[in-house]
């Protein structure tokens, strides 16, 4: 079942992991069209008011595209979406039946995550503007870089509740990076070499296997093992939500390099 904006098609897939990506979205989307009121609801009433219209500024996003990823994710979090999805009509009817009262609570939950995140972002973009200029390039670089994947399209639905919530502290370690940095530099340089080693195979495999987050979890978990390391890297006091190390990384990545071989496409 794939998504065709206003409506869904059956089509055939290469691969069934494509199958899958693909089928999650087009329940998702066959969800929506079907609670059209219930969307028009959230969508009038989520990030809305001064206080979100201010934050979002500073943070420099846009408030549509982003109430959509939290309706998104509202729906995949109360029809558990990214459990088990459904293949038959009746599998559908139950899982809409029994997500459907809890869609505006999920979507209210992360809503908040949201806005927390996005405060403390502002505060991080604020930063990097007051950067004296053609100083620190290394640093500023690899946080922009870190920014674009922590926001790239659809976070919010793909990143899962577990990792979403994390977004608040991953925000606040940017800043606590940003303020310490002048007196840091050369520590944050040995830093960033060691992230940017560790990013690189990553980077590599993601340019060559778009979709292998939402394939395999050992990518996916070795994806979020990143973002903890510079916790621990840049914000130590803040803490990390799992044991994370170099060696732990390293170790990681070999299953990940065992689930790529057992998997070729």
């Amino acid at each position: 079942l794939v998504d065709r904006g206003d409506s869904c098609a059956i089509e055939l897939c290469d691969y069934p992991a494509e199958a899958r990506r693909r089928h999650r979205l087009g329940v998702l989307r066959l969800v929506r069209l079907g609670a059209a009121s219930q969307v028009r609801f959230l969508r009038r009433q989520l990030l809305r008011g001064n206080d979100y219209s201010l934050a979002l500024a500073a943070a420099s996003l846009p408030r549509e595209p982003l109430v959509d990823d939290i309706i998104d994710a509202a729906y995949v979090q109360a029809m558990g979406l990214d459990d088990a999805l459904p293949y038959t009509r009746k599998e559908f009817a139950d899982c809409v039946e029994a997500g459907a009262g809890e869609v505006v609570t999920q979507a209210n939950e992360i809503e908040q995550v949201v806005f927390t995140a996005v405060g403390t972002l502002g505060t991080c973009r604020q930063l990097l503007a007051h950067m004296p200029p053609g100083k620190w390039l290394d640093t500023r670089e690899d946080i922009d870089r870190q920014l674009q994947d922590l926001l790239v399209e659809g976070f919010v639905r793909d990143s899962g509740f577990q990792w979403l919530s994390q977004y608040p502290r991953y925000m606040k370690a940017l800043v606590l990076r940003l303020e310490r940095l002048s007196g840091q530099y050369p520590k944050d340089q040995r830093h960033t070499a060691m992230v940017n080693a560790l990013q690189a195979p990553l980077a590599q495999l993601l340019a060559q296997r778009p979709g292998v987050l939402r394939d395999a979890e050992p990518v996916c978990l070795y994806r979020w093992m990143l973002e903890e390391f510079r916790v621990s890297l840049f914000a130590q006091n803040l803490g990390t939500r799992l044991p994370v190390s170099r060696k732990r990384l390293e170790e990681q990545w070999q299953k990940v390099q065992a689930w790529l071989a057992l998997n070729p496409q």
